[in-house]
């Protein structure tokens, strides 16, 4: 129900015998500052222990309250508190509970409420602008070349220079001015926590270093109790190998942060407690004192270990991320070769046109495929396809494939957005980090040399994208941007039908500054629902960098490259490539009104003619004439028509799918899988035995053989259309 109330229905309360209620009150905020709940017992004064009594924060044991809900609250909110008694305005908080009535009228008990709370709080982690909070102490990015860490009585700070150089006792550097506030330049990845342009973390299980992102480690601690105090420019020293990306590897607790098997926490609950690095093999590296010094554990006689046996967050609490950036966003839509972001819509408009327009009509910016850009236009728009199933649209790494283009990160530096129809390949424009532009110049980056697959370094936050270094966003309604992780926006799209390039906007990469990509939120294909690495078109499938399918009524397998490698007439005969001809590569990817793709018990039909489908021990490949043009067996035999036994019993199966499943770059029917392993083979297989091996270029292996094959990947949650 979601309205409470204090009166029985039979007006029997404490006596209607077969019933039990309780009001679920609101005050607990799982995972914010505690994770607890309450239950509730009118007319109940429960018992008191003697030597249990506690205040409740600023209230005192029996202290005057607005109300019920309000006492109840207090308890909630106070960890040591278990028991909680009510009555005429009073509040008892207790640390020990009584399942008896102290006057023993339980349920009678007239103007008296108790309740029994349990659980514990959530550890708390206050950030703000470039600074996390530990206990009392602050470690904070004073600017780019500087990162302190100090305690908030002692104010005196260790400061770690990006040239490698300690500073210690430094009164300036502070910053403990700022506020806690939504974080600011606090980001994550594998076993660090990045401040600034400082990374804090573990680099493998032996080493932790505090280092730069100009390649200087600033300091380095060993699992064995050792140090090295820099600068050190070696990779093996710090975290800057791997990409931003979701707290994995991280644990926090009551006034700790456990990077792997690393964890830096405050000694214990004094406000001039030190700060100290240990490691979960029981040697503690080094510790920080309020002095603003730093010392080797070794060097004093503190024992240390009992940092180690914190307890971590409670699993009803918060995880990190979600306490850093709050719960996901709505980060926009999808249909038929389109994304959504805000009123903005990026779009494969056909073969040749690609465009980004706003909801209410305008067109700022079209590409076609010949490298022209026109601009201003009513016309080119997206906005009449319903949301829906992301049709067309697949992922690689660092980039977007929409339709026949793709927008991506070239190398950090350049973001391309580039065309291929068969051979031909070209890039339309690349937006500078420097914030300049190009037009099409020597197809620089073209992207297309990446295979389509797990979408590695694409994001998503609210209403944005980020690709690489690069996002791409709709600021506001009538805005979009193009900005590098440097700060410069590149390229601003206006919904009334304007353009500016460079810093002509006046906007300096305020996507980065007020938004946060949802690593947490799990990754963009989970949201987009599609298969890893799968798309389709009219009558044919694409598996990564590889097509299978009906091509006017001959069956082929074609590589991105342009290659048929093999196709298949109607007659049952089998033909080596390369050729270009039955390449459904010169198609585009999209929404098919009418689709001639269908799943069935165990098969897959791809235009009117040809089935793909399985028993027990044979994948076959028959055409609706009768003629069976390949079969793979279960021992790894590959045999190619004509004359082949003519697999009559597909046809007549129902269209009832079953038996057909989707994973990365690959399908499955039966026990048999057809999948791209790694942008430049394809391999037919049964759990795990490889029965032909195609290359892109034309080259076929025969089986059995057990290499080169993509079983171990697992099957997915995923739709085809």
């Amino acid at each position: 129900m979601s309205v409470a109330s204090s009166e029985d229905q039979d007006a029997l309360g404490g006596s209607n015998s077969h019933y039990t209620s309780a009001h679920c009150s609101g005050q607990v905020d799982l995972g914010k500052t505690f994770a607890r709940n309450c239950e509730t017992a009118e007319k109940w004064r429960f018992a008191y222990t003697a030597g249990s009594e506690i205040p409740l924060g600023s209230t005192a044991y029996g202290g005057q309250v607005e109300n019920w809900q309000t006492c109840l609250d207090l308890c909630s909110e106070t960890e040591a508190c278990q028991q909680v008694v009510f009555s005429n305005g009073h509040c008892w908080g207790m640390s020990q509970r009584s399942s008896q009535d102290q006057d023993g009228i339980g349920g009678n008990n007239t103007n008296w409420i108790s309740a029994h709370c349990y659980g514990e709080m959530c550890p708390e982690l206050p950030m703000g602008d470039r600074f996390v909070d530990l206990g009392p102490w602050r470690l904070a990015a004073w600017d780019d070349e500087h990162l302190s860490i100090a305690n908030r009585v002692g104010r005196k700070a260790i400061v770690f220079r990006q040239d490698g150089a300690i500073l210690h006792s430094r009164s300036d550097l502070l910053a403990f001015e700022r506020s806690v506030s939504a974080p600011y330049h606090v980001l994550f990845g594998f076993q660090f926590i990045q401040i600034g342009q400082f990374r804090i973390g573990a680099v493998n299980d032996t080493c932790f270093s505090i280092s730069h992102s100009n390649g200087n480690t600033i300091q380095a601690f060993w699992s064995g109790g050792g140090n090295f105090v820099g600068p050190l420019r070696d990779q093996g020293t710090d975290a800057w190998d791997r990409p931003q990306s979701a707290a994995e590897g991280i644990a926090f607790g009551d006034r700790f942060l456990q990077f792997g098997k690393f964890r830096l926490a405050v000694l214990d609950t004094s406000e001039e407690s030190p700060l100290v690095l240990s490691h979960s093999a029981g040697v503690s590296n080094q510790y920080w004192r309020s002095d603003g010094t730093s010392h080797a554990s070794s060097d004093s006689s503190q024992d240390w270990s009992s940092v180690m046996a914190l307890p971590g967050a409670h699993w009803e609490c918060q995880g990190l991320d979600e306490l850093t950036f709050g719960a996901c966003s709505n980060f926009g839509g999808f249909g038929d070769r389109f994304i959504e972001l805000g009123k903005w819509r990026l779009a494969a408009i056909d073969e040749t046109h690609f465009s980004i327009s706003h909801q209410d009509g305008q067109t700022p910016q079209i590409f076609r495929a010949d490298g022209v850009m026109i601009s201003g236009r009513t016309d080119y728009s997206a906005w009449h396809r319903p949301k829906g199933f992301p049709s067309g649209i697949t992922f690689g790494s660092a980039f977007i494939q929409i339709g026949n283009f793709r927008l991506g990160d070239g190398d950090g530096r350049h973001f391309t957005l580039s065309h291929k129809i068969g051979e031909t390949v070209r890039v339309i424009q690349c937006f500078r980090s420097d914030g300049t532009l190009w037009g099409e110049q020597g197809n620089p980056w073209p992207l297309w040399d990446r295979t389509t697959g797990p979408a590695t370094g694409v994001v998503y936050g609210d209403r944005f994208l980020q690709i690489g270094q690069w996002r791409l966003g709709a600021l506001n309604d009538d805005t979009f941007v193009v900005e590098h992780s440097t700060g410069h926006t590149v390229q601003t799209y206006y919904s009334w039908n304007e353009m500016k390039s460079g810093g002509l906007s006046g906007y300096h990469g305020i996507l980065y500054t007020l938004r946060y990509s949802e690593f947490h939120c799990g990754p963009i294909q989970s949201i987009f629902g599609s298969c890893v690495g799968i798309t389709m078109g009219k009558s044919w499938i694409q598996l990564g960098d590889w097509r299978i399918g009906d091509f006017e009524g001959t069956f082929g397998i074609a590589h991105k490259d342009g290659r048929t490698v093999r196709y298949f007439a109607s007659d049952g005969s089998a033909f080596q490539g390369p050729t270009s001809y039955f390449n459904t590569w010169a198609l585009e990817a999209k929404d098919e009104k009418h689709s001639e793709v269908t799943l069935g018990d165990r098969f897959i039909q791809m235009g009117p003619w040809w089935r793909l489908g399985a028993d027990d021990h044979t994948l076959s490949l028959t055409h609706a004439g009768g003629n069976t043009a390949m079969k793979w067996s279960s021992s790894g035999i590959a045999t190619a028509g004509p004359g082949l036994a003519p697999e009559l019993s597909l046809w007549t199966r129902g269209a009832t799918a079953g038996g057909v499943g989707f994973g990365d770059r690959f399908m499955q029917v039966g026990k048999f899988r057809i999948g791209d392993v790694d942008g430049k083979h394809l391999a037919v297989s049964y759990e795990g035995t490889v029965a032909e091996l195609f290359r892109n270029d034309a080259w076929i292996a025969s089986g059995p053989r057990n290499d080169l094959t993509t079983f171990g990947r697992p099957l997915e949650e995923c739709s085809l259309f």
